[in-house]
């Protein structure tokens, strides 16, 4: 992958430009992300954020036929105020909740009337295997099962869409 990533062009063009400024990881996944939050923060001249991230996809080797609603998700998710964080979810499985409960409670700013809005409080305990138990404040006594990356989709959509 950093062989391929190397070899475009346009990763190129990224490399040399962040040099000045920055050290670059050697793991190819954190240079795909330096180069895509790069690119979303609009630090490329003439790059887009869409197109890094066709060229991440190529070289990755997606199939052509999956990059379309890859690139789509993707423009969904950076349009968002808040994104869904899928991994940091995973994260908080793996290393926190299986030692303790997580307790969540989303707090969304407002500009007009400003001020804060706090959502109703969900808390996870394991269950695990990569699976966390939900309980909602509304419903205490009653848990579901779920995966982090589903609960983050529906927490995020529920509370910062």
């Amino acid at each position: 992958v950093a062989a391929r990533l190397r070899a475009d062009a346009s990763y190129e063009r990224f490399a040399r430009a962040a040099e000045a400024t920055l050290r670059l990881p050697s793991r190819p996944w954190r240079l795909v992300e330096v180069w895509l939050m790069a690119a979303a923060a609009d630090l490329l001249s003439g790059e887009t954020l869409a197109e890094a991230a066709s060229a991440v996809l190529g070289a990755l080797e997606v199939p052509v036929a999956e990059r379309a609603a890859l690139l789509e998700e993707l423009a969904r998710e950076s349009g968002r105020e808040t994104p869904v964080r899928r991994r940091l979810f995973r994260v908080l499985e793996g290393r926190v909740a299986r030692r303790r409960p997580v307790v969540f409670l989303p707090v969304v700013h407002r500009a007009s009337p400003p001020g804060i809005a706090l959502g109703e409080a969900c808390s996870w305990e394991t269950a695990g295997r990569g699976r966390v138990l939900v309980r909602r404040a509304q419903a205490p006594q009653t848990a579901a099962a779920a995966a982090p990356e589903d609960f983050a989709e529906a927490f995020v959509q529920e509370n910062f869409s």
